[in-house]
């Protein structure tokens, strides 16, 4: 799984995951501690963890988060990653758990005609799908 993928996943789940009365105080430790080092490093992505956790649908706040990731070299940073694994080791622990490589919702601005497309950021399509021109009478 790509890095940076790996950390939007993680500080997602926590972010939505931390508020819960059931948490436990070894994930809310760990998710403090990467939360501090993201905000005293890259600012603005520490923010952003801070207002999804009181706004934890808000599908615009998912997307920025992981511009920011993006735009960072967080995947970089030894001290981040170890402290990520950590994080990842107790949200592994909760329930409903944690799977790496797990759908992250992710709003993205797409726009084209006729069959194509473009956009930024990691694109999954699945589902039925299905052709032909929706001004057709069948």
């Amino acid at each position: 799984m790509d890095p940076q993928q790996q950390i939007i996943d993680a500080l997602v789940k926590a972010a939505v995951t931390v508020t819960a009365d059931a948490t436990t105080a070894t994930l809310k430790a760990a998710y403090s501690k990467v939360k501090e080092m993201i905000t005293k490093r890259f600012g603005s992505a520490g923010r952003k963890l801070e207002r999804l956790e009181a706004e934890p649908e808000n599908e615009d706040l998912k997307a920025v988060l992981a511009e920011n990731v993006r735009d960072s070299d967080m995947d970089q940073d030894p001290e981040i990653l170890t402290a990520l694994a950590e994080l990842i080791a107790e949200l592994k622990k909760q329930p409903g758990g944690f799977s790496e490589g797990a759908p992250t919702n992710i709003k993205l601005n797409v726009s084209g005609s006729n069959h194509m497309f473009t956009a930024t950021g990691d694109i999954n399509i699945g589902g039925d799908f299905h052709g032909g021109n929706s001004n057709s009478s069948d």
